[in-house]
């Protein structure tokens, strides 16, 4: 059954997603990212938002998995681009049922870097990496594919100091 704008649940999750997409959105600011921009289908293809949920060909599959942010390295010398994937899951995890199993396994975005938020943690990885092994206590702070440095690590720390305020994320713990 997919889940359609007169769906209850179809709203809660957008709800949740867009506050998750905010939180992060806001931390890669304050660690010095400025040019991230939203990317995926819910903000670029609206006018076909439901549509593919039931297609299973490879164009509604890569439409349908598209990052929800596109963001270049904060380092000028770098000239690199992220795809950022935002997840949020209550009491941890991901995959957790078959349906984002499916959705890990054909995502054909393997660089992109996951970032899973959860009432404890911030965790981040690439798709290829949590293709082999899910999440475990992936730290955003030591993702692979940023070079944080111990200010930055001090940055997410403090920055998870302030979303302790807010109700479901009051166990947020430092790492």
């Amino acid at each position: 059954m997919s889940l359609t704008n007169d769906d209850p649940k179809w709203t809660e999750r957008l709800i949740k997603g867009g506050m998750a997409e905010t939180i992060v959105r806001e931390l890669f600011k304050e660690l010095g990212f400025t040019k991230i921009y939203r990317f995926g289908m819910e903000h670029s293809m609206q006018a076909i938002l439901g549509e593919l949920d039931e297609m299973e060909d490879p164009v509604s599959l890569m439409v349908r998995r598209m990052p929800d942010f596109v963001m270049i390295d904060r380092d000028e010398t770098n000239k690199k681009s992220y795809f950022l994937e935002v997840k949020y899951r209550k009491n941890g995890g991901y995959p957790v049922n078959k349906k984002d199993k499916k959705e890990l396994e054909n995502n054909p975005y393997e660089d992109a870097v996951i970032v899973l938020l959860t009432e404890k943690h911030i965790l981040a990885k690439t798709v290829k990496e949590c293709q082999k092994s899910g999440f475990g206590k992936d730290w955003l702070s030591t993702c692979s594919a940023f070079n944080f440095t111990k200010e930055d690590k001090n940055t997410i720390i403090k920055f998870k100091k302030k979303l302790k305020c807010f109700k479901g994320f009051e166990n947020l713990e430092a790492e």
